[in-house]
Order: structure tokens, then C-alpha cells, then sequence
């Protein structure tokens, strides 16, 4: 328990990976009421307040709540997965519990690589986002989003008002790559994102995985920017079996609106590729 205090860190570890105020988060932690201040430079796994979970060694999960990052975090040009809180929360074939609540990201945080994110780089099925918010701008090459860059996870009650750069870019999250129900839902972005084949909420969706995946109450009211669309940019996805392509799928939205400037026009998303011509009643 950080007891509201503030760590200012400056960090400048050239070609080394898993680095934040700690390399590793123990198994089983719990780290909360915290702030990170300073600069954070290194190669890969690179965070504000850890590195890395753990992953393959965690057995028994970890949680993070009323985390803060105010310092600005820098990936070099191989490196992946960089965070404001934790660079990499993949817990891989382990199926345990990882939970961010209540975290906030106020720092610039920027990767050359893929899987950049304002709360995490890239988190699994079992990892749960909730109530945490970005204000820092985020930028990456590829896989960008304002609270994860690649998501399998599980990402609820979510804001993002931070820019967000980079190739498949989303104000909430990167890439989306969980199929299942109420994985994406609750969220909110006003920040402007730039990039090809990115969107308000989800720069593209279900990326190798087979089925429609379902956003619900979702909400984009920033200025558009390039090639980004209003809550997805990769609309549709197509997914090999047993040597047998399978769709195109298309993510479903539930209540899911982009909003004007002046409120009065929002679209609605229903899973086809005609989603971004539908204009449906304001909300």
C-alpha cells in the first residue's frame, strides 16, 4: 500500500527489458494507492510501476488499484508491450486472475513497436480492466489504444481523452481479441486518434479468433483524424481452421454511438460491413 505517495523515478536502461519502479510484480500482490513520477526508458516490457507480471512463473494472480502514472514512459525501437502501469500483463497459459481498478495514466507514453497501451500493453482473458482512464497521449506502430494496446482481456467502465497514434489505433484499445460476452463494454472515448485502420474505441476486432464480437454501451465523440472511423477501424476479420478460411466476421455493437459536436447524430454498429452508413436516432 503506496498510502497516496508519490515515487518519482528516472530510469534509463538502454536494450534491457522488464522495467518500471519494479522489474517484476510478486505473485499474488496486491499494489495499490500509488504514484509514479519521472522517466522510464528501456527495450521491451517497459512500465510505470512494473515491467512485467510475472507471466509464465504467476500462480496466483495480482491486483492493482488506485494506481497512478505521471511519468513518461519510452520503449525503444524493437521493444513491445509498454504501459503506463504495467508494460506486459499476458499471463499466458496460466489461468489466473489479474485485475486493474481504479488506475489512471497521465503520463506520455510512447513504444516504437507493437502493443502500446495507456494502462497496459497487452493483457489476457483472465486479466480485468475496470473503472481506470488514460489523459497521457499514446503512441506506438502498431496496436495502440488508449487503455490497452492488445487486448484479450476483459475491459469495462473505461475512458480515454488521451491522443492516440499509431497503425490500428483505438481510443479504448488496440486490438480486441476476445470473443466472448461483456468483454468490451461501458466505455468512452474523447481523444483523437490517428492511424490507418483505427477507430473511437477499437482499432480492429477479434484478430484470429472466429465469431462476432460483441461491444455494448459504448461511446466516441472525438474529432476524427486521417483514416480513423468512429468506433472501429479493421471492420471485419476472417479466421482460418483446419486449412478452411472461415467469415468475414464483423464486431457486433449494442447501444455503441458516435456522437457530433452538436449530439444530434450518433451510428449504430449490428456486425455488418455497412456499419459505418447507418445513421439511427440521437441518444
Amino acid at each position: 500500500d503506496g498510502n497516496g505517495y508519490t515515487v518519482t523515478v528516472y530510469i534509463n536502461k538502454s536494450g534491457v527489458s522488464n522495467i518500471g519502479l519494479f522489474t517484476y510484480v510478486a505473485d499474488g500482490s496486491s499494489v495499490k494507492n500509488i504514484t509514479i513520477d519521472g522517466y522510464i526508458k528501456a527495450k521491451a516490457n517497459v512500465g510505470g510501476l512494473a515491467g512485467n507480471i510475472g507471466n509464465a512463473d504467476i500462480s496466483k494472480g495480482a491486483s492493482f488499484e488506485n494506481c497512478v502514472n505521471k511519468a513518461t514512459i519510452t520503449g525503444e525501437s524493437s521493444g513491445q508491450r509498454i504501459g503506463g502501469i504495467i508494460g506486459d500483463s499476458y499471463t499466458y497459459t496460466k489461468k489466473v486472475t489479474v485485475t486493474f481498478t481504479n488506475c489512471t495514466n497521465y503520463g506520455k507514453i510512447t513504444g516504437r513497436s507493437t502493443w502500446v497501451g495507456g494502462i497496459t500493453g497487452v493483457a489476457n482473458s483472465t486479466v480485468y480492466i475496470t473503472r481506470c482512464a488514460n489523459y497521457g497521449s499514446v503512441t506506438g506502430s502498431s496496436t495502440v489504444g488508449g487503455i490497452i494496446g492488445g487486448s484479450y482481456s476483459v475491459v469495462t467502465e473505461c475512458y480515454n481523452a488521451g491522443s492516440v497514434t499509431g497503425g490500428s489505433a483505438g481510443g479504448i484499445m488496440g486490438s480486441n481479441n476476445n470473443s466472448t460476452a461483456d468483454t468490451a463494454k461501458n466505455l468512452y472515448n474523447s481523444g483523437v486518434v490517428n492511424g490507418s485502420a483505427s477507430g473511437g474505441i477499437a482499432g480492429y476486432d477479434n484478430y484470429g479468433n472466429s465469431g462476432n464480437a460483441v461491444f455494448e454501451n459504448c461511446y466516441n465523440s472525438y474529432v476524427f483524424e486521417n483514416d480513423a472511423s468512429a468506433i472501429f477501424g479493421k471492420l471485419s476479420h476472417t479466421f482460418s481452421s483446419g486449412g478452411v478460411e472461415k467469415g468475414p466476421f464483423y464486431p457486433v455493437g449494442k447501444n455503441c454511438y458516435y456522437l457530433s459536436e452538436n449530439n444530434e447524430t450518433g451510428y449504430d454498429y449490428e456486425g455488418s460491413e455497412n456499419q459505418d452508413t447507418t445513421p439511427v436516432s440521437s441518444q
